[in-house]
């Protein structure tokens, strides 16, 4: 199979050229789609298309930067282990090409270590070790196998900048345990002042996009529970940064927010069918309330981080 690759020069660009081809796979693509795609402008980023010289279709998208975990559209049913080996090593040859040390990769667990091999090879003894960061289910939410669970004496409600002022500390702090909580690499940002910038920086974008919802308390409109879309198509979105504080655990707090934020969202965007989150599959507890809301359990995604001498 021969193949080229495709630089597109900004993002709109991307966008045109690649969302038909994500699209076909949605769920697995709505990294790409989502928030990965429109931060990527801030940092040292490649933006990748990988096309079939003879057919002229789209064999790969991915994005890859020096700050995040790269992301990689989901392999195609006609791809062979060993023609997804011929991708990977015109890809990593580019991105070495192009100086960027990435952080890491999410794709299929199988991809992880095929695209690792791959990178190996390019660095040779430049590179020191991979480490697995995160084990994921992905959950798709069928709009109408939607269950509810309201509440006498909260209210999930999307968080303004009228709200964020009066709660910005404690949502900030969400923000940050949520992070701490996930176990997720913050080791990039250097200092703790740079940690918390990212975090407020973060949050202040969801709140641009009225896409971060809180349950909060009927009367006092205390946060106590957070989530959010981080990604956003035509006919769906994606779930994150689903936080609910240790004291106030184990009472039904994120069933609640996530499935009003769910139906929320159905009812504001009337071409959504789904919607879609990742749960860390070592977290059972989590997957039992996804599942409970009437996420069904679809593929497995590894994030892989690397390090280097």
């Amino acid at each position: 199979m021969e193949m080229e690759i495709i630089e597109p020069n900004n993002l709109e660009n991307f966008k045109q050229k690649t969302d038909t081809f994500l699209l076909q796979n949605l769920a697995f693509n709505s990294g790409i789609l989502g928030l990965r795609r429109d931060t990527c402008i801030e940092y040292n980023t490649l933006l990748c298309i990988i096309r079939n010289s003879e057919t002229n279709l789209i064999e790969l998208v991915s994005i890859f930067n020096d700050k995040y975990a790269g992301s990689i559209s989901k392999q195609l049913e006609h791809q062979t282990s060993e023609q997804r080996k011929q991708i990977f090593q015109l890809l990593v040859k580019t991105v070495f090409e192009k100086k960027i040390w990435i952080k890491g990769l999410s794709d299929e667990p199988h991809n992880c270590l095929l695209f690792e091999q791959c990178w190996k090879e390019v660095l040779e003894n430049k590179f020191k070790q991979s480490k697995y960061e995160f084990h994921l289910v992905l959950y798709q939410l069928n709009k109408h196998n939607l269950k509810l669970f309201p509440s006498e004496n909260r209210k999930c409600q999307v968080v303004t900048l009228e709200y964020f002022e009066v709660w910005k500390q404690r949502l900030l702090k969400f923000g940050m345990r949520y992070f701490v909580d996930s176990k997720m690499d913050l080791s990039s940002w250097e200092t703790s002042e740079a940690k918390s910038e990212f975090i407020e920086k973060t949050v202040s974008r969801f709140i641009a996009l009225r896409s971060l919802y809180v349950l909060c308390d009927s009367e006092t409109n205390e946060p106590q529970s957070m989530s959010c879309i981080v990604s956003r198509t035509s006919i769906g979105g994606r779930i994150a940064w689903v936080y609910t504080p240790p004291d106030l655990r184990g009472i039904g707090l994120s069933k609640q927010c996530v499935s009003q934020m769910c139906k929320h969202c159905f009812e504001i965007e009337p071409n959504w069918n789904f919607i879609f989150l990742y749960a860390d599959c070592d977290n059972p507890f989590s997957n039992s309330v996804y599942t409970r809301i009437g996420f069904e359990r679809k593929e497995l995604c590894d994030v892989m981080l690397f390090d280097y001498n």
